[in-house]
């Protein structure tokens, strides 16, 4: 009888870290798809804007607005990407401590456990390249373009109403 209980408190215990899994894993989906859909709205927006800043005689405080709105939307989204990020990694790691204590305790292989394996699947996929070449580093990327592109042109205008 004593075992019986031993083993509903274990299925109990199982139970709870599998929906505490699959909580994490919503939540970070949820951010994820908040981050790049308003990645694919705002950013391809603001290439667009670029374009008609440059090919388009606009006037010069126009130019100051736009160029300045733009700045602060790609800044604002690399804000909320970073925070999204920062998000991430802290669930990650619970999730990679979920898996261990259930790999441990159930003795469940490693290979299905994606965040116990994943560091050793992509170095042996992509090798040192994996180390270098993260999302971070490319977001990052993006956003100072992106901000470097806005800058150069509200400079322009701020220079042209000054003159």
């Amino acid at each position: 009888m004593a075992q019986a209980g031993a083993q509903g408190l274990a299925s109990d215990e199982v139970s709870a870290l599998l929906t505490f899994y699959d909580a994490i894993m919503r939540s970070i989906d949820r951010w994820i798809n908040v981050s790049w859909t308003f990645a694919s709205i705002f950013i391809p927006a603001s290439i667009v804007l670029a374009g008609i800043v440059m090919s388009v005689n606009l006037e010069s405080w126009m130019t100051l607005v736009l160029s300045s709105v733009c700045l602060m939307i790609t800044l604002c989204w690399g804000l909320l990407w970073y925070r999204t990020y920062m998000f991430n990694i802290a669930h990650l790691d619970q999730l990679t401590a979920i898996e261990n204590y259930l790999s441990e305790k159930l003795g469940i292989p490693s290979d299905l456990c994606p965040q116990l394996t994943i560091v050793k699947k992509l170095r042996s996929k992509f090798g040192w390249r994996s180390r270098f070449i993260k999302i971070k580093h490319t977001i990052f990327f993006i956003c100072g373009i992106l901000s470097l592109l806005w800058l150069l042109m509200f400079m322009r205008a701020l220079m042209v109403l000054l003159a």
